[in-house]
């Protein structure tokens, strides 16, 4: 009876998720650095925070020359550019394996049939020993179904996980592009 408890609590312990939740930070930046010189009003400017745009269509810059061959020389270095390759094919990767954690979440189901060749021994077949048996071809055929309950979050932490790389290869292939 232990033993099923202690079988039953592992499997439990198995599907729990220790995946944190995730909080941005919080950081207060100080107006003024202690050790900043004191500027006058006119060489002080106006600071602004910066907002990334990683989000945004980056676009094709070039074109605002309107000029043909600098579009050819575009395509030729997009279409040659062995790091754009690569980044390319990391974020098609990066996609597939969101596709393969995503399929995680439902159910699983699969089926086989084929033959197997087998000798059996005299004894299986109720012969004296020593007596000569021949080989027979063994057919089978089987099915399966499973689906995994996503009580703990373990299923789902590795799609989000998943995406946040997908996302990751996404900016990293657009920076490549520009």
């Amino acid at each position: 009876m232990k033993a099923k408890a202690a079988l039953i609590l592992v499997a439990l312990l198995a599907g729990c998720s220790l995946a944190p939740r995730y909080e941005t930070p919080q950081t207060d930046f100080p107006a003024r650095f202690k050790e900043a010189a004191e500027l006058p009003e006119s060489e002080r400017g106006m600071w602004k925070e910066a907002t990334p745009a990683e989000h945004l269509p980056r676009g094709e810059w070039w074109r605002i020359f309107s000029d043909q061959t600098l579009d050819a020389l575009q395509a030729r270095a997009r279409a040659a550019n062995p790091v754009l390759q690569v980044a390319a094919a990391r974020l098609e990767q990066a996609r597939a394996i969101v596709g393969v954690a995503r399929a995680d979440q439902l159910p699983q189901a699969g089926a086989g049939f084929g033959p197997s060749r087998q000798r059996p021994s005299a004894a299986a077949l109720g012969a004296p020993d020593g007596t000569d048996t021949s080989p027979r071809t063994v057919w089978r055929a089987e099915a399966f179904a499973s689906y995994e309950i996503d009580l703990f979050g373990r299923i789902g932490d590795g799609v989000r996980a998943a995406r946040h790389e997908a996302e990751s290869a996404e900016a990293i292939y657009r920076s490549v592009l520009l």
